[in-house]
């Protein structure tokens, strides 16, 4: 996977939130949690974070995963092809999720969220 810069991501997020992509997100912690939900980017700011919710147009009684990976000083994102992804994520992935990948991964807190789609 190549790094990319936070411009970058950000102008990905905002195709796939604008263009109403469908994605695979995967969250992993250090603590050994996993979190898949495949749905749409729905929010995307500084403030609020990045929201993935299981709607393009979220209610409140929706499930979503918000991380802040505008505010952390130690994010690093990595785009690539779906084989590229790490090998804690991979375990996860089923077809169909598509053969791009974002992948933001949270340096302090050893956080992962892996976004799949096909623009």
């Amino acid at each position: 996977m190549s790094q990319i810069s936070l411009p970058e991501a950000s102008d990905l997020l905002l195709k796939l939130f604008t263009e109403r992509i469908r994605v695979g997100a995967f969250f992993t912690t250090s603590a050994g949690a996993r979190i898949r939900l495949d749905g749409f980017v729905v929010g995307a700011t500084r403030e609020a974070g990045l929201f993935i919710g299981n709607r393009p147009i979220p209610e409140i009684s929706d499930a979503f995963i918000n991380v802040f990976p505008f505010k952390e000083a130690g994010c690093v994102f990595s785009y690539g092809e779906k084989r590229e992804i790490p090998p804690e994520v991979r375990t996860f992935l089923t077809s169909g999720l598509g053969e791009s990948s974002l992948v933001i991964r949270f340096i302090v807190s050893e956080e992962i969220l892996a976004l799949f789609f096909t623009v």
